[in-house]
């Protein structure tokens, strides 16, 4: 149905809308803000990605030391938790009790793991300054293996080397043998 208006009346369109730009870019700016003064990189927090895991990792390292620093707090709030589920526990289901005394959870994530060949290279100069142990890397490449345990492993592995270099042949030997066979035809 046409409207139907008296002289000197006209219609016209309001448009009510609203750019919303001016309040992203806004709220945007308010977050970077807020990452930079936390020392963390804006780009990690707006999810830009990055060309190696490199760069990747050194963006991330602020991120990294701030939940190192939040481990503290919840290390204590852990410690009173088992307390109070020791207690609950030792009156409501004596069955299930248990000694709070080396009780965790290992909070945190796992930073960025070593190469084979870096880790080796980091022990053996840890080991050669008196700083790490045969049985201490042993624990950190099967965590939760009790110290007795990683002796066990260590003292078996030595001896099967010691075994394997008395039954194998002398390397020089092997060395011989391949510089002074006769050439093949």
């Amino acid at each position: 149905m046409p409207i139907e208006l008296q002289d000197g009346q006209s219609v016209s369109t309001v448009d009510p809308s609203v750019d919303v730009s001016v309040f992203r870019d806004t709220s945007d700016h308010v977050l970077a803000a807020a990452a930079l003064n936390n020392g963390i990189n804006p780009d990690l927090i707006s999810g830009h990605s990055v060309d190696s895991a490199e760069a990747r990792r050194l963006m991330r390292m602020p991120l990294d030391e701030l939940r190192k620093v939040q481990q503290i707090p919840f290390r204590r709030f852990e410690h009173a938790l088992a307390i109070v589920m020791s207690v609950v526990l030792r009156i409501d289901l004596p069955a299930m009790k248990f000694d709070i005394t080396g009780w965790r959870i290992q909070f945190g994530e796992p930073a960025t793991a070593l190469s084979p060949l870096d880790e080796q290279s980091l022990y053996e100069k840890r080991q050669a300054s008196g700083l790490d142990n045969p049985v201490a890397m042993m624990q950190r490449l099967h965590p939760g293996l009790p110290a007795e345990k990683a002796v066990d492993l260590l003292t078996e592995n030595q001896a099967i080397n010691s075994s394997f270099a008395m039954t194998a042949p002398p390397i020089a030997a092997l060395r011989m043998r391949r510089h002074h066979s006769p050439p093949k035809l």
